[in-house]
């Protein structure tokens, strides 16, 4: 993973050094080759276009769809482009000609493949919120040539909801519209979402009564000595409370969670790192020491893993001022 992952920045930096096309440019390609597209897209009334595209790729479309009854599913289709589809809040369901049939809810992911045959919605469910970004490009054939794509099945769990939200603002900037940010660091700043997706992918099936159960067990005890003051915690005596050695127990969390026992309670201490910069009363440098952080360095750092931002972008672009707000 790595290896490829290397080569990737290579091509960047290569394709980086070429201008803009016009996007028209790339529809008539693509007219060309007999891209077949099958049934209705449901984001066609939603997109929001771009005009040019970097020779090494684009964002060409992204929106938020909220349904609020439950949808039949349509025809399988094949879209054309990939696609990230981020199910933000309710359930539904997910199929594909290959087989792959899931359950959904929110903090899935699906990853869209330009040729595969797919389809998924609400179904019976009566709530469903997805975040979508379209994406097309030779980065991205790259990416896909290279197997970095071949998640089975093709939904990945991440959690919590709020901080993937907030990666994805990262890609797009303060406004979440093509244009917020130059098209050629657009692609770049994606690029690196993937990779944080890909080192984080859990590939999912639906959770029994079971795991659910387990979860929440898991969750209430991981969260003893209250992760977010950066107090410690003797995870093997977790992992024997739940009659697993550590290793198994680590394997589980992170296969029904998306993410590590330790991830988890480094996710909870920057979630309530974030809501302290949010309230605006505290600096950077006490918020570290509150949290037990070695020091701002350290919390900063952190807190840009986490959020994809740093508390001082992440204070930036908060939407309202706070009267009296700390800004270092």
């Amino acid at each position: 993973m790595p290896r490829k992952h290397s080569d990737l920045c290579l091509t960047v930096a290569v394709y980086a050094a070429f201008g803009a096309i016009p996007i028209d440019t790339l529809g008539q390609k693509r007219e060309d080759s007999g891209t077949l597209f099958v049934g209705e897209c449901p984001w066609d009334a939603a997109m929001q276009s771009s005009s040019t595209l970097s020779r090494l790729g684009s964002i060409t479309a992204t929106d938020t769809i909220r349904m609020v009854e439950p949808q039949p599913l349509k025809p399988f289709r094949r879209f054309g482009s990939f696609a990230l589809v981020y199910l933000l809040a309710g359930g539904g369901h997910y199929e594909d000609e290959s087989g792959v049939e899931c359950d959904l809810s929110a903090g899935d992911l699906i990853i869209v493949k330009p040729e595969l045959g797919h389809r998924y919605g609400p179904g019976s469910c009566t709530e469903w919120v997805e975040r979508f970004v379209v994406f097309e490009g030779p980065v991205f054939d790259l990416w896909e040539a290279s197997g970095l794509f071949d998640v089975q099945p093709p939904v990945i769990r991440l959690q919590p909801v709020h901080i993937w939200n907030a990666a994805f603002d990262h890609v797009l900037g303060e406004t979440g519209k093509l244009g917020a940010v130059p098209v050629l660091e657009q692609v770049c700043r994606l690029q690196e979402l993937l990779s944080r997706i890909l080192d984080n992918r859990t590939s999912i099936r639906p959770l029994t009564t079971e795991d659910r159960e387990w979860l929440s067990t898991a969750y209430s005890l991981l969260d003893a000595g209250d992760p977010a003051i950066g107090s410690t915690l003797d995870l093997p005596a977790v992992a024997a409370s739940l009659s697993l050695s550590y290793d198994g127990f680590r394997k589980r969390f992170r296969r029904l969670s998306g993410m590590s026992p330790a991830r988890y309670r480094t996710v909870q201490r920057i979630d309530r790192a974030r809501r302290l910069v949010q309230q605006g009363t505290m600096t950077n440098r006490e918020i570290a020491e509150a949290l037990g952080f070695c020091d701002e360095h350290h919390f900063s750092r952190r807190f840009s893993e986490v959020t994809g931002k740093s508390p001082r972008e992440f204070r930036r672009n908060l939407p309202i001022s706070v009267p009296g707000s700390k800004a270092g």
